[in-house]
């Protein structure tokens, strides 16, 4: 079989959106024994918003309960997967000794749905960040151990490969999204004004009256809720709506 990382890296050069990468992550997972999976992490919604993530395949009523249930915040594989530095299976944490009820009771019903078994990798960023892409098939505990020795670094590599491409997408993502906030022409005129021009400069720059320039200076100020012509610059900037 041709190396996951390969295959993956191949396919996903050419994708576009965040949801294509994804499927080609999938796909790899699937012909490597891990047809279910899970991705969470943090993502810059805007300059000054961070936004969670969640991407997952796993089957509807576990995630429904995990959801419902606020299952992140006692997950074993999660709040001690942050203390954790390498990739490793859900039993080397849901097996654990020193479970608490709360951790005990999770792994009951984790175990009940059919979530027996996994591989996690961490990934820790700058300032604290933390991401985790989950997976798991029809494997049992120790198989998927023997999975883990023998694929350990290919799977690491995978999970950075992917994470990486990922935040770049959502980012791309995201300024497409804020820069939709205004039209075309709306970006154009505000763009003009970042740098000092006037409205009858402006108008003369994209060959339109001095008036449609102030017309879309006061639609672009309406759609950013705000009340003056600096604010809107400032605005217009610190959110990408507009380019410099």
């Amino acid at each position: 079989m041709d190396s996951i990382i390969i295959r993956f890296l191949d396919k996903a050069r050419t994708c576009q959106t965040f949801d294509e990468l994804s499927a080609v992550l999938e796909s790899c997972l699937k012909d490597f024994g891990f047809p279910l999976w899970a991705y969470s992490t943090e993502y810059e919604k805007s300059a000054h918003e961070v936004e969670p993530l969640l991407k997952l395949n796993f089957p509807d009523k576990w995630v429904e309960y995990y959801i419902k249930n606020n299952c992140e915040q006692v997950d074993p594989v999660v709040t001690r997967g942050k203390d954790i530095y390498h990739p490793f299976t859900w039993d080397d944490v849901l097996t654990a000794q020193d479970l608490s009820k709360r951790e005990l009771e999770y792994q009951d019903q984790a175990w009940s749905h059919g979530m027996r078994t996994g591989l996690a990798v961490p990934i820790l960023g700058a300032h604290g960040a933390f991401s985790m892409l989950s997976f798991t098939g029809d494997q049992k505990p120790k198989e998927m151990k023997e999975h883990l020795n023998a694929n350990g670094s290919e799977l690491l590599a995978l999970a950075f490969a992917y994470h990486s491409m990922a935040k770049d997408l959502l980012k791309g993502e995201a300024l497409n999204q804020r820069r939709k906030v205004l039209s075309v022409r709306e970006r154009e005129v505000v763009s003009w004004t970042v740098y000092g021009k006037t409205a009858w400069e402006i108008g003369e720059i994209l060959n339109i009256s001095e008036r449609t320039v102030v017309f879309h200076l006061e639609s672009a100020k309406r759609k950013l809720s705000v009340n003056n012509k600096y604010h809107l610059v400032m605005k217009a900037v610190s959110m990408g709506c507009v380019d410099l």
